[in-house]
């Protein structure tokens, strides 16, 4: 007999309890990407030295492979997790990360956005976490972005 999938397990108590607190009423989560930001407290900030384009296309391929289910073995069947990518123009991008399950409204967790930085920093990316869970996510963009291969922060 095989030991228990860990990542698996932990989604599992991930999902128990995020449906625990909706039905509680514990807390409100938001509906929308633009929602997250202005109610999320944590957040980080990175600056990558290739263009916003280039960091788009690089960060998309990394969150495919985590954040939707054709890229990812960390969601049980339970979970029914979506990634919005966002062009807006060739230096404005935006990466949303969420939940979407039945019976439950869409939920958004993490936000990542792409503009045009400076001299110094060519790309400011900033990223919004819903809670201390997605704050360990957001920092894993950040070391992507440094050049760090690791898979996921599952």
């Amino acid at each position: 007999m095989c030991p228990p999938n860990p990542s698996g397990y932990k989604m599992k108590k991930i999902a128990t309890l995020f449906i625990c607190l909706l039905i509680g009423g514990c807390m409100t989560l938001p509906k929308s990407a633009s929602e997250l930001k202005n109610s999320s407290s944590s957040t980080r900030e990175f600056c990558h030295h290739q263009s916003p384009s280039d960091t788009f296309t690089f960060l998309s391929e990394k969150m495919k492979s985590c954040y939707t289910r054709q890229g990812s073995a960390y969601f049980p069947e339970s979970l029914n997790p979506f990634l919005e990518l966002e062009k807006f123009n060739d230096d404005k991008f935006q990466m949303a990360v969420g939940m979407n399950n039945p019976g439950i409204p869409k939920t958004y967790t993490m936000d990542v956005d792409l503009t045009l930085g400076s001299d110094d920093c060519e790309t400011h990316v900033k990223v919004y976490a819903l809670n201390s869970m997605w704050l360990s996510h957001a920092d894993k963009v950040g070391e992507w972005l440094q050049g760090d291969n690791d898979d996921c922060a599952w």
